[in-house]
């Protein structure tokens, strides 16, 4: 036994933690309420609607370690796996993918006259 949960591990209908990752016990891997470090591989995946079609799709969201030894949140879309987002903040990331899923939904309603 390593003393690291098995994983995966299924959160809900739509969250799998399929690796916990490390911590890194530096000040650049602490949250900004310094309240817990980031684990460095941590990585997820999550069913959420599609950035690029009706529907959903699956995302991979994962933390790494940056070209500085900072954390560096990515998620990346199965349909778009070319192109991940990347930022300094998971919530960062996810605010990205909120705005193009709302492009998208808000170009299919239809324009009252």
């Amino acid at each position: 036994n390593t003393g690291r949960p098995k994983t995966p591990i299924q959160i809900g209908k739509t969250c799998t933690i399929e690796e916990v990752g490390s911590v890194v016990v530096r000040d650049a891997w602490r949250d900004p309420k310094q309240d817990f470090y980031w684990p460095n591989g941590f990585r997820s995946t999550r069913t959420f609607p599609s950035m690029t079609h009706e529907g959903t799709c699956q995302y991979t969201c994962e933390v790494k370690e940056g070209a500085v030894g900072e954390p560096v949140f990515v998620v990346t879309c199965d349909d778009e796996p070319s192109r991940p987002l990347v930022s300094s903040s998971p919530s960062l990331c996810w605010v990205q993918v909120m705005e193009r899923v709302n492009q998208l939904r808000s170009a299919k309603r239809p324009r009252l006259s």
